[in-house]
C-alpha cells in the first residue's frame, strides 16, 4: 500500500540551517532534566519530518482557526487558536508539576506537548516548524482532594485529554480550507504575525503553498490525514502510525491496535516495552524478572524509546537510531528521578492493609512485588515481566495482531537489526501498576472507566464518556461528563473490546474487591 503521510510539506530547498529556540517559559528553578524533556524536539524537526508529522507554525495556526470557525468552536471573526488546540486535549497549564513540586509555565503560542524549531533558509527567511513532543502524551491532569481537575499538568503522568485523532483531523480539515482560500489564510497569518518579513512571505506564497496543494491532492482519494484512526482522548494507535511512516500496509494484521497511554514511572523494571512487550534490546531475555533498576536497564529502555520517535514524530528509522544517544541523555534522567504523585484523596489504612494481603496472594505473581509501610505510597521491588497468552487473558487481541512479520522484517533489515528485537508474543505483558489511580481508563486499550468496574466484569459499561474528566475518588477512575473535549468510548468497535482479566476476580467477594481497591490507591 502506498504510504499516506500526516503532513506532507516537504520543502525542496538547500542551504538549510536549524536553530533550537525556546518559545515557552518554564520556571528558572526547574531542574534541567525537566526543561530538556519538555522542550527538546529530539531532532524531529527536519526535512523528513515535514513529510509526515511536522508543519510550519504559520500554516498550523490558520488551519486551526479556519476549522474552529467552521465547526462553531470559535466565532467567525475569532483568532483564538488556543481554544481549538484545547478541543484536541492539548493544554495551556498554569503550572507544571514534577515530583510533587510546582513550576510556572507559560506559552503565548503553542500548547504543552508541541515544540517548535526555527529553520533558517539560504535566502535568510526563517520558518518556525512545530512537531509533537513526548509530553503531548506524557503529561496528565492534576486533581485536587475532591477529584476535580486543576489547571496544572503532571509531567510523566499519562494524558487523559490528548486526542491524536481529533488533532490530526482538525489540522487536515483546516489545511483543506487553507488550500481552498489562500488569501483568507494569508490574512490570518498577517493578523497573527504582523512582523513577518517579505522573504518569508514570499517563501510561504510560493514553495509552501505549492506543497500544501500537493499534500491535499495526494490525500484526495481518502480525504483524511491518515487511512487509520489515531485513537481518542488518552488513546493512541502507535503501531499503525509506525507502519504508516515505514510505508507498510497498516491494515495487515490489524489497524486498530489502540492502547491507553501509560505512566512513565518504574519503567526501568521493564525488560521490554509496550503492552505486548513487542520491543526489547537484542540478545537479552525480553521476559526476565527485574529486581533492581540499574543504569544499564535505564539505558536499555531509553534505547527502545528512541524508536518511538518514528511513529510519534515522523523520524526515519535511521534518524531515530542516530538519535539514541540524545534520547538517553534526555529521557534517561527523567526515568531515573521520576516519582509518581500520591493519590490525592484519603486512604483508609485498615482496608488497605487487608487489600495488601489480597494483592500479595492474588496479584503479586503477575504485577510485581511491592514494599509498603502503611503510608500513602508503595514501592515496587521486583517485577516479573510475565507474558499472559491470549487464551489465558482473553482481552482484545487487535494490539498484538497489529505487529506483523512485515513490520519485524522491516526493522530487521534496518540499522536497528543488532540493537532491537521484535517479539511476537501473541498476548500481553502483565502491566506495571505504578500510578494506577491516574491511568484510567483501564485495560491495555482503555476500555473500562474505573477500577471498581474492572473488578466486576458484568458491570463494565458498553459505552462511556472519555476526555475532559474528573477523578472518580471512590471507584477510582474517570468521572466524565459529556462536555467540551469529550467523546463516547464504544466498546463494540474494533480494538476497543472490554473483555479479559475476568476469572482473577471470581474468587473475591465484594468486600475483598473494595479492600484491594483501597490498597491499589497506594501504587
Amino acid at each position: 500500500m502506498k504510504k499516506i503521510s500526516i503532513l506532507h510539506l516537504g520543502l525542496a530547498l538547500t542551504g538549510l540551517l536549524f536553530h533550537n529556540l525556546s518559545f515557552a517559559t518554564l520556571s528558572l528553578n526547574a531542574p534541567k532534566e525537566l526543561k530538556y524533556f519538555i522542550e527538546n524536539d529530539f531532532d524531529s524537526i527536519h526535512m523528513q519530518a515535514l513529510k509526515t508529522h511536522a508543519v510550519p507554525v504559520k500554516i498550523l495556526l490558520p488551519s486551526l482557526i479556519l476549522e474552529g470557525r467552521s465547526k462553531g468552536w470559535i466565532a467567525e471573526d475569532s483568532f483564538d487558536y488556543k481554544e481549538v488546540f484545547k478541543r484536541s486535549g492539548l493544554t495551556y497549564p498554569q503550572n507544571i508539576i514534577f515530583n510533587a513540586k510546582s513550576y510556572s509555565w507559560k506559552s503565548e503560542l503553542l500548547p504543552l506537548g508541541l515544540v517548535q524549531k526555527e529553520m533558517g533558509f539560504g535566502i535568510k527567511a526563517n520558518v518556525k516548524i512545530a512537531n509533537l513532543s513526548c509530553v503531548a502524551c506524557h503529561s496528565g491532569s492534576q486533581y485536587d482532594q475532591n477529584g476535580k481537575k486543576t489547571n496544572n499538568q503532571i509531567i510523566g503522568a499519562p494524558s487523559d485529554t490528548f486526542n491524536p485523532e481529533m488533532y490530526v483531523t482538525t489540522l487536515y480539515e483546516g489545511m483543506k480550507k487553507v488550500n481552498q482560500n489562500w488569501a483568507r489564510a494569508t490574512a490570518i497569518m498577517n493578523q497573527l504575525f504582523p512582523d513577518t518579513n517579505l522573504k518569508e512571505k514570499l517563501l510561504y506564497k510560493t514553495i509552501i503553498r505549492l506543497q500544501v496543494r500537493s499534500y491535499m491532492k495526494a490525500h484526495a482519494s481518502i480525504d483524511r490525514a491518515t487511512p487509520f484512526l489515531n485513537g481518542g482522548p488518552g488513546l493512541t494507535n502507535g503501531v499503525a502510525s509506525l507502519k504508516n511512516v515505514l510505508g507498510l500496509d497498516v491494515f495487515e494484521g490489524s489497524a486498530s491496535g489502540f492502547t491507553s497511554i501509560p505512566s512513565i514511572g518504574d519503567r526501568g523494571f521493564r525488560s521490554s516495552l509496550l503492552y505486548d512487550g513487542v520491543y526489547s534490546i537484542a540478545h537479552k531475555d525480553s521476559q526476565r524478572e527485574v529486581q533492581t533498576v540499574t543504569n544499564q536497564s535505564i539505558d536499555d529502555i531509553s534505547t527502545v524509546v528512541a524508536l518511538f520517535t518514528v511513529p510519534t514524530m515522523g523520524q526515519t528509522t535511521a534518524r531515530a537510531y542516530k538519535n539514541i544517544s540524545t534520547v538517553k541523555e534526555i529521557v534517561g534522567p527523567i526515568l531515573k528521578i521520576y516519582k509518581t504523585p500520591d493519590f490525592p484523596g484519603t486512604i483508609i489504612k485498615e482496608r488497605a492493609e487487608r487489600g495488601f494481603a489480597i494483592y500479595n496472594s492474588s496479584c503479586l505473581q503477575c504485577h510485581g512485588e511491592y514494599k509498603w509501610d502503611g503510608g500513602k505510597k508503595s514501592q515496587l521491588i521486583s517485577f516479573p515481566n510475565k507474558l499472559v497468552p491470549q487464551n489465558e487473558m482473553n482481552s482484545d487481541a487487535n494490539r498484538w495482531l497489529a505487529v506483523t512479520l512485515s513490520l519485524s522484517k522491516n526493522l530487521e533489515n534496518s540499522v536497528w537489526n543488532d540493537t532491537l528485537q521484535v517479539n511476537h508474543n501473541k498476548g500481553y505483558i502483565a502491566p506495571l501498576l505504578e500510578g494506577l489511580w491516574a491511568t484510567a481508563p483501564y485495560m491495555h486499550n482503555g476500555s473500562v472507566p474505573t477500577l471498581w468496574q474492572f473488578m466486576r466484569p458484568d458491570m463494565r459499561p458498553a459505552k462511556f464518556v472519555v476526555g475532559n474528566q474528573n477523578l472518580e475518588m471512590n471507584k477510582v477512575g474517570i468521572a466524565a461528563l459529556a462536555s467540551f473535549g469529550s467523546e463516547i468510548y464504544d466498546t463494540s468497535l474494533a480494538g476497543r473490546n472490554n473483555h479479559g482479566h475476568e476469572k482473577e476476580f471470581e474468587e473475591l467477594s465484594d468486600a475483598d474487591k473494595d479492600d484491594l481497591l483501597e490498597y491499589l490507591k497506594t501504587l
